[in-house]
């Protein structure tokens, strides 16, 4: 089915499928399933026009996943890796890849994957990582990619940046202390603010207050001393606040609060930070100290100078990294960006073109949305999370290596001195979406090396995700195509629906609450469980459903069609009429043309509703006496090996026409 011959000139007869990569954090589940079903009826329906198929695939597209499984099984056997290096932990990370990688190409076999395992690699071998390095060097040069400290997520558990995507919200329970802020001079109401980390209160930097605040008023202070004795300036500014009319007061910590830091950028004020990545205090009369070891100093010379009001346990939402458990914060640190400003107003004008399409159209339209809104914050200058670029880089173990060391250097007033990460910022990790962007072209690369052979395979190549990549995957690889030499490396984007689990949530290896195939495949075999769940796709839906009795209804039908047909034949071979091949009448044209009008949409329902139309046919054709319209229903058959592709095998296991 998958060759991997290329021939120059011939577009229109290549058809190209790109996998987003699973994560080798364990075996496949259904999700997976319908996602890789999905790219094999694609591959399977153009090679029965007569089309090339090229369908290569790789594993480990981000590295955080893989690296936190690890971490959790050595947890479980009590191995304490708190003084690993990154080096250290390659290994033990490297050796659970090697050992779940080929229960995952065993997935593939049993699914009936027409897929193109010879090419099956690791994003992290030496011909990935070479092809990665180059495209990585392209964004380098282009412009849009750039080194500079700014406040990102991060979590100080792991020692890592955090992409904005990766962050879930939990319920926790909190200590928060209320500590006072008092104004020069006499007659100003003191300022109290409540506070969770008080080891940053060594990086206020001033007051600001909206202009409802009664410090705002005339001959109001030009500074407040803060809660451990240093004086800071009053700043007035209602935009700080998002137009809120209540009177209001915040604490500028621009190395620790996203929202502080680009108001102190903005208005000239020093960029610093009380403590490192390695969770030590930076501060001169703190330095070296642990922060829990600093804030019971700072809590303790704020209650000796009357500054720390009272504190209290509160149940909130707080913000963890979905793979360590930790609670993610806000962290002045050195990484890599790429200009969003200038990626979304490129994109959206990919998109408005026609020059990508995305299905279904609900998923166009909020890519579209997305961008727009990223595009106005940036125009009007609004303190907002949209106006921060896209940070690209990781400081993890495993992952694609990204080497900043050339990568051009922003920073704006106040920011020159702020500090870099570890390294030097020159060696991160590339984060998982940068890091699925770039395998998009690296997925051609395996079958077209010219730049001609790529645009000519790229016009009728795909992607197929589930709903939670459309911002891993596809926004990131139109990003990057517009900026990368080989431009666009697929026509279209195809998001299908999420399967859940029973509580409704996404299913996820790394969390453990997946329903691996294994089983159905075992007892029901690929078709049924290819049909089951094409019956239940349904593209502009947010989720699908997959059960057992779905399944063992497919493959009841496709007993009773297997049956049928080999009645047919039977009765066909010992017909006294001449016996004849089934040629492809005016039912196989029609159904034929039917289904191609739909796969072209990729509009799933009516496909399945023809292939649903076809079975009926087939199955009830085992009672038919006549000769004539036994062969013309059996004609339909090959139409059906997209779909059932071991159904079609066992009427023909030579590979002959029925």
């Amino acid at each position: 089915m998958v060759t991997r011959q290329f021939h120059l000139g011939a577009a229109q007869q290549a058809f190209g499928v790109i996998i987003p990569a699973p994560n080798p954090t364990g075996e496949l589940h259904m999700g997976h399933a319908l996602n890789l079903t999905v790219q094999d009826v694609l591959a399977r329906w153009n090679a029965l026009k007569g089309r090339t198929v090229y369908w290569a695939g790789a594993l480990d597209h981000g590295g955080t996943s893989t690296e936190y499984v690890v971490a959790k099984n050595l947890r479980d056997e009590g191995v304490s890796t708190s003084d690993w290096t990154k080096e250290r932990w390659r290994s033990p990370i490297g050796a659970w890849v090697d050992w779940i990688t080929p229960k995952i190409y065993d997935q593939f076999r049993k699914l009936n994957l027409t897929i193109d395992i010879a090419e099956m690699r690791s994003m992290g071998d030496s011909i990935r990582q070479e092809q990665f390095d180059e495209l990585l060097g392209q964004l380098r040069r282009s412009g849009v990619m750039y080194r500079a400290s700014a406040a990102v997520k991060w979590c100080p558990l792991r020692g890592t940046s955090i992409d904005k995507l990766d962050i879930v919200r939990e319920q926790a329970l909190i200590r928060e202390y209320c500590v006072r802020y008092v104004p020069e001079g006499r007659g100003a109401e003191p300022v109290d603010i409540w506070i969770d980390r008080p080891e940053t209160l060594v990086n206020d930097v001033a007051l600001v207050v909206s202009s409802a605040h009664p410090l705002a008023q005339s001959g109001s202070p030009r500074s407040v001393e803060t809660p451990i004795g240093r004086r800071i300036p009053v700043r007035v500014d209602d935009e700080f606040f998002d137009g809120e009319e209540a009177p209001l007061a915040a604490r500028i910590t621009p190395g620790h609060c996203a929202r502080s830091f680009r108001w102190a950028e903005k208005n000239g004020f020093d960029i610093t930070r009380a403590y490192d990545e390695s969770n030590l205090m930076e501060a001169a009369e703190y330095r070296g100290k642990s922060r829990a070891d600093a804030a019971r100093s700072l809590l303790a010379d704020a209650t000796s100078a009357g500054r720390l009001v009272q504190q209290r346990e509160r149940q909130v939402m707080q913000e963890r990294f979905r793979l360590s458990g930790g609670p993610v914060e806000d962290f002045l640190t050195e990484q890599c960006f790429l200009d969003m400003g200038v990626l979304g107003e490129r994109v959206l004008g990919m998109i408005r073109e026609r020059k990508v399409r995305i299905f279904p159209d609900v998923c166009s339209k909020t890519v579209i949305a997305y961008l727009e809104q990223i595009l106005a914050v940036k125009q009007s200058g609004a303190n907002h999370d949209l106006s921060d670029d896209w940070c690209i880089s990781h400081q993890t173990a495993w992952g694609t290596d990204l080497d900043a060391s050339d990568v051009p250097r922003r920073g704006n007033h106040g920011a020159e001195n702020a500090p870099a990460t570890r390294g030097n910022g020159s060696m991160h990790i590339a984060n998982m979406r940068l890091s699925c962007g770039l395998w998009s072209f690296c997925a051609n690369r395996v079958y077209a090396s010219s730049a001609e052979e790529l645009r000519d395979l790229s016009r009728n190549t795909v992607l197929v995700a589930g709903l939670d990549n459309l911002f891993f995957w596809a926004v990131p690889t139109l990003m990057l195509a517009t900026v990368l030499d080989d431009g666009l490396p697929l026509r279209d984007v195809v998001i299908h629906p999420l399967i859940r689990d029973d509580q409704g949530r996404k299913m996820s290896k790394s969390l453990g609450n997946v329903v691996v195939p294994n089983d159905m495949l075992g007892t029901y075999g690929s078709d049924a469980l290819r049909l089951a769940l094409l019956w239940r796709l349904d593209l502009p839906k947010d989720q699908a459903s997959i059960d057992e009795a779905t399944v063992r209804e497919a493959r009841h039908l496709l007993d009773g069609v297997a049956a049928a047909v080999s009645s047919m034949q039977e009765r066909l071979r010992t017909s006294s009429t001449a016996p004849e091949t089934a040629v492809a009448g005016d039912d196989a044209q029609w159904f034929f043309s039917k289904i191609d009008d739909a796969l072209a949409e990729y509009d799933f329902v009516a496909v399945m509703q023809c292939i649903n139309d076809i079975l009926r046919m087939l199955h009830d054709g085992g009672t038919l006496e006549d000769v004539q319209e036994m062969r013309r229903r059996l004609s339909l058959l090959p139409l059906l090996e997209p779909f059932a592709p071991e159904l079609v095998r066992g009427a023909h296991p030579d590979g002959g026409s029925a």
